[in-house]
């Protein structure tokens, strides 16, 4: 029960990210080369970005000191992550996105990138641990009962 509730758990921190785009063929294509265009130490950046980004929203700015330096680095790596992927690895079919899908494309691809590197983040054993620490909080025995009962 606690492997998937540690997969539950995710599931619910993934949701609270932006919805899902409705995907066309373009995107799909955009997004299974940003994916396959990305290796562990690539996500890594983008998780990186990810985090300093939202690090910035003002309900979140006092939990992490951030220093300047690290910050400007992070978005260097990202940036040049961001190019590579556009310009070289998957240029024809950013330009198809862009083209058939307009701006929609692109947010669709870096959102499935982002949620494929995540992966990598709650895989790690120590944001697993994080993850059970949120389970102590929550009534698993309620929970489960809500969702094994029969509809209503």
């Amino acid at each position: 029960m606690a492997n998937r509730s540690a997969g539950i758990v995710a599931a619910m921190l993934f949701a609270c990210l932006p919805t899902q785009v409705e995907a066309g063929p373009a995107t799909d294509a955009l997004s299974e080369c940003l994916v396959e265009s990305t290796d562990a130490g690539d996500r890594q950046a983008l998780v990186r970005w990810i985090f300093v980004a939202m690090s910035r929203h003002p309900d979140l700015v006092g939990m992490t000191r951030l220093e300047p330096d690290r910050i400007a680095e992070v978005d260097r790596e990202a940036g040049a992550l961001f190019e590579r992927l556009l310009l070289t690895d998957c240029v024809a079919l950013a330009r198809r996105g862009f083209r058939e899908e307009d701006a929609a494309a692109f947010q669709g691809a870096f959102q499935t990138l982002g949620m494929v590197a995540g992966e990598g983040v709650f895989a790690h054993p120590e944001v697993d641990r994080a993850a059970r620490n949120l389970l102590r909080n929550v009534d698993m025995a309620q929970l489960q009962r809500a969702l094994t009962s029969p509809p209503q």
